[in-house]
């Protein structure tokens, strides 16, 4: 359960554009005007040793926050390899630094030169987003009270 060498735990959305096209620098300032809306997605927890507490800090990574690595798929496989490889990343989140969210972009490799080369995410292109399983299920809850 508490391995580290995968983690069980990460939340995933996987979205495919189906029509038209979207802005790479649009999505990163509208995923950065998420983080900064909720804190839990920018919090990180330090545990003191000495006095045996549990610290909750806020950071301000959201003003740089930016997409992981950008990934080419050669077919579907590729993509389920991927998805399965995020899912069960044990180093792609750290409580530790306030790393608790992760978007990354998929580019189908037979249409890669159309969308690279003028900043946009087009069709068959595939946005993944990841979560610390701690930071989805509070946001659920935040969501739910709002």
């Amino acid at each position: 359960r508490f391995s580290k060498t995968v983690a069980i735990y990460n939340e995933l959305t996987v979205l495919q554009i189906v029509a038209g096209s979207l802005s790479l620098n649009r999505l990163l300032k509208a995923l950065r005007v998420v983080l900064n809306k909720h804190e839990v997605l920018r919090t990180y927890l330090f545990f003191n040793n000495e006095e045996g507490t549990l610290k909750q800090f806020v950071t301000n990574d959201h003003q740089t926050f930016t997409y992981g690595e950008e990934k080419i798929l050669e077919d579907e496989d590729d993509l389920v390899r991927i998805v399965n490889q995020t899912t069960t990343n044990p180093n792609l989140f750290d409580l530790s630094n306030g790393r608790v969210f992760h978007c990354q972009i998929l580019r189908h490799q037979n249409f890669v030169n159309k969308s690279d080369s003028n900043g946009l995410i087009t069709e068959f292109d595939i946005v993944l987003i990841a979560f610390h399983h701690v930071a989805f299920e509070i946001l659920c809850f935040v969501c739910l009270i709002e």
